[in-house]
């Protein structure tokens, strides 16, 4: 399955350019499961081309590049397909389908970008294909994923925290929940309600403005957003989901499980320390995403160095208090 991603006559680099201001090209590749029902089934392999494009040599030496590189970045992204399989060799079939249709091959690259998956790393993943067959590939992983990596390390350290927060998930985007406990929000006690906010009032807005965000399995960032979306409404929450619980007969294990870390206040306390070094353990994965080229602020030393001293650091500091102001002040 292939759709294609209409991106102009300009792209004729590929053959022009070559040689001339352009030497090599290197990608960064990644499957990402389609969201819509209509695609159930289909693992998409997202993948960018990258480019510099040199000024001749003959230029270097002019005063505009004392502070300037003497190139300028392009990124493309290639056609989406449909991988049929996990295996380097099945993928990299797929990259170089991509690939043709901007008239490259594989002896084009020099550097290839991935995450730990098996279809990338291994003897027979997608590096070691490319690095039996170009001399001078060099194989990178992507930096997105160690800060997830890390912060991995960090919920596992939540213990049965991590596991209960999902539940909480799974149970306030269960069916109606949702729906039900907007109800009880705002009608009045004498109806069976808590009369906690008045409707479309800016307190049911700060309330109920946003649904629950979906905690994804091995995606730490979901946990954070849900933290974030969470932490302000933690009391209110639990009142209602008591209310909610306390007029209908729920037997899913999730429904109890979200009463009870609700209702006690050491992992309401708790969640506010788990969401500051949660966010602290994925400053790599921000930093990258406000800052695509790292030569361009920092050396990737320098970068690392700075997210371990961030992830070690027990300063109250103004990052600290920001992030625990969290309760307080919600911005989702």
């Amino acid at each position: 399955m292939l759709f294609r991603n209409f991106v102009g006559p300009d792209l004729a680099f590929a053959c022009e350019a070559r040689g001339k201001s352009v030497h090599a090209f290197s990608f960064a590749t990644d499957e990402s499961p389609p969201e819509k029902p209509r695609y159930c089934g289909l693992r998409f392999q997202i993948t960018y081309v990258y480019v510099l494009h040199y000024v001749p040599d003959s230029d270097w030496e002019q005063a505009t590049y004392d502070v300037a590189y003497p190139f300028s970045r392009e990124r493309i992204m290639c056609d989406i397909m449909h991988a049929p399989g996990k295996t380097g060799e099945d993928t990299l079939k797929v990259l170089e389908k991509q690939w043709a249709s901007l008239g490259l091959g594989r002896h084009d690259f020099v550097c290839g970008v991935g995450d730990g998956g098996g279809e990338n790393e291994g003897s027979q993943g997608v590096h070691s294909l490319m690095e039996a067959s170009v001399c001078a590939y060099v194989r990178r992983r992507c930096l997105g994923h160690l800060p997830w990596r890390v912060a991995d390390a960090g919920l596992d350290a939540m213990d049965d925290r991590r596991k209960r927060l999902k539940d909480l998930s799974t149970f306030l985007r269960d069916g109606t929940t949702w729906s039900r406990l907007q109800a009880i929000a705002v009608a009045p006690v004498g109806a069976g309600g808590l009369a906690l906010v008045k409707p479309c009032s800016v307190g049911f807005q700060r309330l109920f403005a946003t649904s629950p965000p979906k905690i994804i399995e091995e995606r730490p960032e979901c946990v954070a957003e849900f933290l974030a979306w969470l932490l302000p409404k933690q009391s209110q929450l639990a009142q209602l989901v008591a209310a909610d619980l306390a007029t209908r007969s729920v037997s899913a294990q999730s429904a109890v499980v979200a009463r009870a870390t609700l209702s006690s206040r050491e992992e309401c306390l708790r969640r506010h320390v788990d969401f500051v070094l949660l966010k602290k353990g994925l400053f790599l994965l921000y930093n990258c995403k406000a800052h695509p080229h790292i030569a361009a602020t920092s050396t990737f030393q320098a970068l690392v160095d700075k997210a371990a001293s961030i992830i070690l650091s027990t300063a109250i500091d103004d990052s600290f208090l920001e992030l625990m102001q969290v309760a307080a002040h919600s911005k989702v």
